[in-house]
């Protein structure tokens, strides 16, 4: 099984896409490895997640999430 040390997350910004696919990441990514995920709303981080860094470019949101055990 192949390890990322980044994932990109853009879903449809009106679509449940984002919460489907969050759960499945964990087991491809790297210990150090994060998450990049533009939303159209704050993204608020739930277990096993935590926000590393965000901001916001116009009407998108944006943030790098880690695993909150790393």
């Amino acid at each position: 099984q192949n390890l990322y040390d980044v994932i990109f997350v853009d879903p449809p910004f009106d679509s449940d896409l984002l919460s489907a696919v969050l759960p499945l990441l964990p087991v491809r990514l790297n210990p150090q490895g994060c998450v990049y995920v533009e939303n159209r709303g704050k993204l608020v981080a739930n277990d096993p997640w935590i926000i590393w860094k965000q901001g916001r470019a116009g009407n998108v949101h944006y943030c790098l999430l880690k695993l909150a055990n790393e």
